[in-house]
């Protein structure tokens, strides 16, 4: 039986606020929406300092128009009627699952990504 993964130290935490971290771990929701472009690859999900999982993000796509931000809605279901930034970005979700519980410490103010630090 292969064992989970676990954080290591400095490792990418993807910070979320529900329904979202939900909607991932359960494969609904398959583009990752922000304000600017992440780096591809793994990352921790993180809510409250607390790690509930791990996705694998596929490359940034920059949405410049209502029409490309509303095409996609089906996939990041985020229900606004044009993009939340002035550069909006959509990241390909490729696999994301549930993990035990790890604690981290989550710096005050921090958003968007944190580096993993165990609690």
């Amino acid at each position: 039986m292969e064992r989970d993964p676990e954080p290591q130290l400095h490792d990418r935490i993807l910070i979320l606020r529900q329904p979202w971290l939900r909607l991932i771990l359960a494969g609904e929701k398959t583009l990752e929406v922000r304000g600017k472009s992440l780096a591809p690859g793994m990352y921790w999900l993180g809510h409250k300092s607390n790690i509930y999982g791990v996705v694998r993000l596929g490359t940034a796509i920059r949405i410049e128009t209502v029409e490309a931000w509303n095409e996609c809605y089906a996939e990041h279901l985020v229900d606004l009627p044009m993009p939340p930034y002035e550069k909006t970005y959509v990241l390909p979700i490729l696999n994301a699952r549930p993990t035990r519980l790890f604690r981290y410490v989550h710096p005050q103010g921090a958003l968007g990504i944190v580096k993993y630090r165990p609690r």
